[in-house]
């Protein structure tokens, strides 16, 4: 179908192009009625109503971040007058009504400043209704559209990248973007060759935009270096420490290589030489890289010098004693200074000597060039320069009544001359001697020896005073010696009779022995006997009598007791030892014994009661229990062991055997539905229920209980209960799916019924009830579901719109046609022209909807795209709305303003046609140009020019006589600094005018004259 064609087709068909379109949601309004088989009403003849349709264009993407947008479309509507409200305020809008119900708009909208400050989307609402103009409804709401609700995207988009490395690396590293919306990228990937920065620019499509740079600081093609610093490099008897001083951090690679003599602290980067040698360390950097440093040590020394000694003699002498010190290597000697000064050290010729006037034992320490120490221990103890002298011990050096042995000891080795060569003599009595003797090496001493301490006359002992009369008290016996000695005890306490044997001792051991002997003491207290007297229990008093076993007195030969008691007899013998013995009395009792009762019922009771009862003492009771079979008095009596007596009733009167009586109220005994409630008391106690309701016929007991316990049963039995109810039968009806009304009856085998039949227009549930004669109640639901007067749905299309692309149109159910033919469900619709859909389901019912596929564009004139004006232009438009730069334009308008313009046009199905044209009325510039002859043999004449507009065209012409353009002698094109050369197709002589113009893409020309000059 053409264009033209297209345009005679009900505007009404065409005002929802775009409702598929996910740019442009449309909201339709209307009521659930099923489709008819004829064209939906508009409801222009109604007002108040909400019927029309609204479609939002697309909206353009803003430019420049533009603080407007244009909102723009079509509303199907009734009415005279078509006004805008956004956001719930009414807007100065561009209307066009392109036919009775259909309407274009066009509103540039302002966008709130915090949400472009804030990258925060917009949400527009749109809606539009329409207003009477003339009469007295003039301004009165006519007819409204759904709102429509659109969110303008002012989020710029987020830049995301790939996984790529940040660790150290020898490699390129390359970066890829993406964003998380469609638009685009500055670049979709960037690969660093080496360290730097790279920014990534995204723009999405409605314009926002948004940078994200990357900083790469981690690639590294150098490979790593390493310095070797040593502890020491002079001769050491240690370890070597040799510290690796890397250029960049590095990992050691081969450090399982090393030998048990090399330790290596990675921390540290240290490797220790136990011992000389050499090692090659290998190792990588961050990013890979190999490097090695060779690592040797050769000044280790770690065997020690060692020194051997020769004496001038080891025998025995009273000389000084030369010892000689040789080494295996070169010494130095450093502790010479701490040599005692009886020891001189000379060294003649490498040989080392020590001189030692006396014995002396010393450590001589020496040192090799690489620290390692050695030394040697000197003992010379063959000196013997000394008188030798001699200790005496004697056998006892105290007073001794015994011979004294008298030892010499020696300090050294001796032999003795005199006392027949024996170190030991013997005193028998106090005397002197002096022993003579010489030492090995010759020296002579002597040792003089005295005893005066042998006594062998024994001493004397002195016993004094002491009690010999009768004591209960410790004897204490002293005694003592004539001269200084021992006693074995100076005192001695006597805690009971017998002897003891005082012995002293003196100085020299002599000893005297005195025995002392003790009769006179008593410590035992005397013996009270208490003779027989009455234990047994008594309320009488008792008279005690006692007596003692030695001479003695006693505080009471005898005590007579009134009441239970305890009383003390004292003796007392001749030493003035005293006995006690307590007598205690428990067995006199004048007090009546207690009754006691133990607890009985005593509240009413219908069984006999026992009362039982005990005394609080032994005794004997007339009764222990006694049994109430009636109401009555018992008296118990109680007499305890020493005869007293008590008595005491019990008086019953609380038995009661009397059975209570029930009586039973009227209660309904005629046939019913309902329950049946009997009540009923009874004259004494409590009753287990005062009524009870029969649900059913059966029987229930009323039982009476008085507080003795007594019982009384009442059955009671209901047999006039019916509660069945009646049966509703429901006769055959249509369950298979109609349009048609479905008629159900029933019946019901007694009673009556609501209703016999029911008629069933849709699909829905009816309650039939029967009642019968009794009250009972039978409720039975009839639930229709195979009704079915609704048409088919059709979706994908609307009846009465048109599109801009392939539709496939679906239905729910039933077949179709399509303008005449059969058609499928979803089978695509992509041909030009107007379309007619008609579904029929299973029962009848049938939908039909027209449609229009459109996809031809607008066609513009008066302009054409990407074309320069120097003049104003009328741009015109066949159909649909259009903008200029994002603002409301008409067809035919006059566009003046010099700059780049864009117009969109927008045919009512959606299509749409853009032009991109420029206006320059400005005249070109042209600047700075000269003109130059250079001659010679390769003569040529170049024009140049400073500043022209870039991209214009530059034409050179002789100038004529009159001042006109003459021939064209050269042209090129302005490049893009704005600078041109040309070098003419002829030489031009000196002090030649030329004409040169600038033509630039809009056509506007500027020219200067130009005089040759040559060179």
């Amino acid at each position: 179908m053409k264009k033209k064609q297209l345009k005679k087709v009900s505007a009404a068909f065409l005002a929802g192009s775009l409702i598929f379109s996910p740019s442009a949601p449309t909201i339709l309004a209307a009521n659930n009625t099923p489709a008819k088989t004829e064209a939906a009403s508009t409801g222009r003849t109604e007002l108040n109503k909400v019927t029309g349709v609204t479609t939002l264009y697309a909206i353009p993407a803003r430019v420049d971040n533009a603080s407007t947008v244009l909102l723009s479309g079509t509303v199907v509507i009734d009415g005279p007058k078509l006004e805008l409200k956004v956001n719930g305020e009414i807007v100065k809008s561009e209307t066009t009504k392109v036919t009775d119900t259909l309407w274009t708009f066009q509103y540039v909208h302002m966008l709130n400043p915090d949400n472009l400050s804030n990258k925060k989307d917009e949400t527009i609402t749109l809606e539009a209704y329409t207003v009477y103009q003339n009469g007295k409804n003039a301004g009165a709401f006519h007819t409204g559209a759904a709102p429509v609700t659109k969110t303008i995207d002012l989020t710029p988009p987020d830049i995301t990248f790939n996984d790529y490395t940040k660790d150290w690396t020898n490699q390129n590293i390359t970066v890829s973007a993406s964003i998380n919306e469609k638009g685009t990228l500055n670049a979709e990937s960037y690969t660093f060759e080496e360290n730097g920065i790279f920014t990534f620019i995204a723009t999405d499509l409605a314009g926002n935009t948004s940078e994200r740079t990357v900083t790469i600081d981690k690639i590294d093609k150098i490979n790593p270096k390493a310095e070797i610093e040593y502890s020491t490099t002079s001769p050491i008897n240690t370890d070597v420490v040799a510290t690796i001083v890397p250029s960049e951090p590095i990992t050691f690679t081969n450090l399982d290589e090393l030998t048990e003599t090399l330790l290596f602290d990675v921390e540290a980067k240290t490797l220790t030489f136990i011992e000389n040698g050499s090692f090659e360390l290998k190792f990588v950097d961050r990013a890979g890289n190999p490097g090695s440093v060779s690592v040797s040590v050769e000044n280790i020394d770690k065997e020690a010098p060692v020194g051997s000694l020769t004496y001038s003699t080891t025998d025995w002498t009273n000389e000084d004693v030369t010892v000689t010190v040789e080494t295996t290597e070169p010494v130095e000697f450093n502790n010479l200074n701490t040599l005692p000064e009886t020891v001189i050290f000379e060294e003649v010729d490498g040989v080392y000597n020590l001189t030692f006037s006396e014995n002396e034992s010393v450590i001589l320490k020496f040192k090799d060039a690489a620290g390692n120490t050695g030394e040697v221990e000197i003992n010379v103890a063959n000196i013997d320069k000394v008188v030798p002298t001699a200790e005496v011990s004697y056998s006892t050096t105290g007073p001794t009544n015994q011979d004294v042995v008298v030892t010499i000891n020696p300090s050294e080795e001796i032999t003795i001359l005199n006392n027949e060569g024996s170190p030991s003599i013997t005193f028998t009595e106090n005397g002197d001697f002096e022993f003579l003797f010489v030492d090995k090496a010759g020296n002579t001493g002597t040792a003089k020896v005295s005893v005066q301490n042998i006594d062998k006359v024994a001493p004397k002992i002195t016993i004094s005073e002491y009690s010999t009369e009768w004591i209960n008290q410790d004897i204490t016996v002293t005694a003592s010696m004539d001269e200084e000695g021992t006693l074995n005890e100076e005192s001695y306490t006597f805690t009971e009779n017998g002897s003891f044997e005082f012995v002293a001792t003196d100085l020299a051991g002599n000893v005297t022995r005195h025995t002392v002997q003790i009769t006179n003491i008593d410590k035992e207290a005397p013996e009270i006997t208490v003779l027989p007297y009455n234990t047994d229990w008594t309320n009488q008093d008792i008279t005690v009598e006692v007596s003692m076993n030695e001479e003695g007195t006693l505080n009471e030969t005898s005590h007579t007791f009134t009441e239970n008691g305890t009383f003390t007899f004292i003796a007392t013998d001749r030493a003035g030892n005293v006995a006690e013995l307590p007598v205690t009395i428990s067995n006199i009792d004048k007090v009546a014994p207690e009754i006691i009762v133990e607890a009985y019922t005593t509240n009413p009771t219908n069984q006999d009661i026992t009362v039982r009862v005990s005394m609080n003492e032994p005794g004997t009771l007339n009764q222990e229990s006694y049994t109430f079979e009636e109401n009555g008095e018992f008296e118990f009596i109680a007499t305890d062991r020493a005869g007293n007596e008590t008595k005491k009733k019990i008086v019953i009167s609380n038995i009661d055997k009397v059975a209570p009586v029930i009586t039973v109220f009227t209660y309904n005994t005629s046939p019913t539905n309902q329950d049946v409630i009997v009540t009923a008391e009874t004259n004494e106690g409590t009753l287990n229920a005062r009524s009870h309701t029969f649900t059913e016929n059966g029987s229930f007991d009323f039982i009476a209980t008085d507080e003795a316990g007594n019982e009384t049963v009442e059955t009671i039995t209901i047999t006039n209960i019916d509660k069945t109810a009646p049966v509703i039968t429901i006769n055959p009806y249509n369950t298979n799916p109609t349009n048609q009304d479905v008629i159900v009856t029933v019946s019901t085998n007694e009673g009556s019924l609501n209703a016999t039949a029911h008629t069933f227009e849709t699909n829905g549930e009816y309650e039939f009830v029967a009642t019968d004669e009794a009250g009972n109640v039978t409720k039975v639901k009839v639930t229709i579901s195979n009704i079915d007067k609704t048409p088919p749905t059709v979706s994908n299309v609307i009846n009465g719109f048109a599109y801009n692309k392939n539709v496939a149109p679906t239905f729910n159910e039933g077949m179709a046609t399509l303008n005449g033919e059969a058609f499928t469900s979803g089978t695509t619709v992509s041909e030009e022209g107007s379309y007619t859909l008609v579904v029929t389901d299973a029962v009848g019912n049938e939908t039909t909807a027209t449609f229009t596929i459109d996809k031809t564009a607008p066609v513009v004139s008066g302009v054409a795209n990407n074309q320069y004006y120097n003049q104003d232009v009328k741009p015109i438009f066949n159909e649909g709305t259009a903008t200029l730069n994002g603002n409301t334009f008409l067809s035919g308008t006059v566009v003046s303003a010099e700059r780049t313009h864009t117009l969109v046009v927008r045919d009512i199905a959606g299509n749409e046609t853009i032009v991109t044209f420029t206006i320059d009325k400005t005249k070109a510039s042209l600047t700075n140009v000269t003109a130059t002859t250079i001659n010679g043999k390769d003569s040529s004449t170049t024009v140049s020019g400073g500043f022209a507009e870039p991209g214009a065209n530059i034409k050179v012409y002789l100038r004529n006589n009159n001042g006109t353009q003459g021939e064209q002698v050269g042209d090129t094109s302005v490049q893009q600094d704005g600078k041109f050369t040309i070098t003419l197709n002829r030489v031009i002589s000196n002090n030649t005018d030329i004409i040169v113009t600038v033509t630039d893409r809009a056509g506007n020309i500027s020219s200067v004259t130009v005089t040759v000059s040559n060179k």
